[in-house]
């Protein structure tokens, strides 16, 4: 087992969250009631037509069908002024994301499997309203 993370930064994080608000409920209650005052960032997780790519959130804990949705609620919410960010994989286009929003791709080393002969180097796109 790792070393534990000093206590300084338990306290900078706690200090950093407070007078903010987290919330665990389902991601469309979330982000209905978002505006021009929030910033979203999302990443999903990932998965291909023909396979799930993290099982570890539970069976079909969320598809295409979830994707849809969060989309259209990103997009609704960026049209009421929200700054949305969305990352998602490289090797899977999201469909219904709005023309007008920026995509920058990028490598990413995935560090989930623990083992450093298993990390390898994927593509992920971030998909955003924000101009700079």
């Amino acid at each position: 087992m790792g070393a534990s993370p000093p206590l300084s930064l338990f306290i900078e994080c706690a200090n950093s969250l407070r007078g903010k608000k987290l919330l665990h409920q389902d991601y469309r209650r979330t982000i209905k009631n978002l505006d021009g005052r929030h910033f979203i960032y999302a990443d999903p997780p990932y998965f291909t037509a023909a396979e799930r790519t993290f099982v570890e959130y539970g069976a079909k804990s969320f598809g295409m069908r979830d994707l849809d949705d969060l989309v259209r609620l990103l997009s609704q919410a960026a049209d009421r002024g929200a700054l949305v960010a969305l990352t998602y994989s490289g090797a899977m286009a999201i469909p219904n994301i709005p023309v007008d929003w920026k995509q920058h791709r990028f490598d990413v080393t995935r560090n989930v499997g623990g083992f450093s002969g298993t990390r390898k180097k994927h593509s992920e796109v971030l998909y955003t309203n924000i101009v700079t």
